[in-house]
């Protein structure tokens, strides 16, 4: 709990339903990463060289052991011919 003696960061009010969403999201945009660099015929060990993420991470990713930065998201992305595209919420459900 915040005691007021450090700012208020956005994590410090997540609720479990936001956190839940969050790792959904995250969830899916891997399974879509693995599915496109499957489809193109793409090594782990390649995609590691094209995005300068090391294999043992992409691995991790894959299996679903570690959560992605956004950071981590794009340089993935790219070399898939990928991209991350925020969408106005009233036109498209999450």
């Amino acid at each position: 709990m915040n005691c007021g003696k450090e700012p208020l960061l956005y994590n410090d009010v997540r609720t479990d339903f936001e956190v839940g969403l969050i790792a959904g999201l995250l969830i899916e945009i891997l399974a879509t990463l693995s599915t496109r660099r499957e489809e193109l015929g793409i090594s782990q060990k390649t995609l590691a060289k094209m995005s300068g993420i090391e294999q043992r991470k992409i691995r991790m990713l894959e299996k679903g052991n570690e959560m992605p930065t956004l950071d981590v998201v794009f340089r993935l992305a790219r070399p898939l011919g990928l991209k991350l595209t925020l969408l106005p919420a009233d036109k498209y459900r999450l």
